[in-house]
C-alpha cells in the first residue's frame, strides 16, 4: 500500500494550534495573574502572584499585581479589613521596590477608597486619617479634599470644611461638587448671597444636577423675598 504524502498546508492548522498551546504553557504566573485582574477574578489572581512572591519576594510586577488584586477584593467587600491592609501594604512595598514607578496616584486612590469605606461604617477619625494619607500621595486629587471637607462640615468644623472646598476649587475650577459644598457651608452660616453665587457656579458646571437645582432655586427665592 502506498503511503499518502501529507502536505504542509494540511499540517498548518495543527502546527498553529500547537503554537498557541505552547504559548499558553509558557505563560508565566505573573501574566496569568494580570489576566485574572482584567477579568475581575481577584481570588485566582492572588494565587498566581503569591506563587511568584514565595520564590521572589522582591518581584515588582507580582507585588504590584497582588496589591491590585487585594484592592479589588477590598472594594467589593468594604468591611474586609484584612484585604484593605494587605492591599495597601503590597502597593507600598511595590513602590519601595521601584520608587520610579508611577504608583503614587494608585496609592492615593486606594487610600481615598479606604476612607470612603471607613466613612460608610461611621468611623470618621479613621476616614480622615485615610484621606490624609491619600493626599500625601496625590495632593492634586480633589475627591479626598471634598470628602474630608464634607466630614468636617458634619462635625461642625465649618472653617476647616470651607478651606478644603476652596482648595479643591483652586485645583479644579470645573468641580461642581466643590462649589456646591462651598455653598452648603455658607448657607449653614446664613451667608445667603455667597451660597447663591456658589450654587450658580456649580449649576453652570452641572446644569442637570437635581440637588444643585433645588438649593440654587431655594436661595434665589429667599433672596427675592429679602429684597
Amino acid at each position: 500500500m502506498r503511503k499518502k504524502n501529507i502536505s504542509f498546508i494540511t499540517l498548518l492548522p495543527f502546527l498553529c494550534l500547537l503554537s498557541v498551546l505552547g504559548q499558553g504553557c509558557r505563560q508565566s504566573s505573573t501574566e496569568r495573574g494580570m489576566l485574572c485582574i482584567q477579568l475581575g477574578d481577584y481570588v485566582l489572581a492572588q494565587h498566581f502572584f503569591s506563587q511568584v512572591l514565595e520564590n521572589y519576594p522582591g518581584d515588582f510586577r507580582a507585588r504590584l499585581g497582588l496589591g491590585k488584586a487585594l484592592l479589588q477584593q477590598a472594594i467589593v467587600n468594604t468591611n474586609d479589613t484584612q484585604a484593605w491592609k494587605e492591599a495597601l501594604t503590597n502597593l507600598e512595598a511595590a513602590r519601595t521596590i521601584d520608587p520610579s514607578a508611577h504608583i503614587a496616584d494608585l496609592l492615593g486612590s486606594a487610600w481615598c477608597e479606604r476612607g470612603r469605606a471607613l466613612l460608610s461604617f461611621r468611623d470618621t477619625v479613621g476616614a480622615l486619617t485615610a484621606l490624609q494619607r491619600s493626599l500625601e500621595y496625590d495632593a492634586k486629587n480633589i475627591v479626598p479634599l471634598n470628602l474630608a471637607g464634607t466630614i468636617y462640615f458634619h462635625l461642625g468644623e465649618a472653617d476647616k470644611s470651607e478651606a478644603l472646598f476652596k482648595k479643591a476649587i483652586e485645583i479644579d475650577s470645573a468641580s461642581a461638587p466643590a462649589f456646591f459644598n462651598l455653598g452648603m457651608v455658607a448657607y449653614s452660616e446664613g451667608r445667603l448671597t455667597f451660597a447663591h453665587d456658589a450654587w450658580a457656579r456649580a449649576l453652570t458646571r452641572a446644569p442637570k444636577d437635581e440637588d444643585i437645582l433645588y438649593w440654587f432655586s431655594l436661595s434665589e427665592k429667599q433672596l427675592r423675598e429679602a429684597r
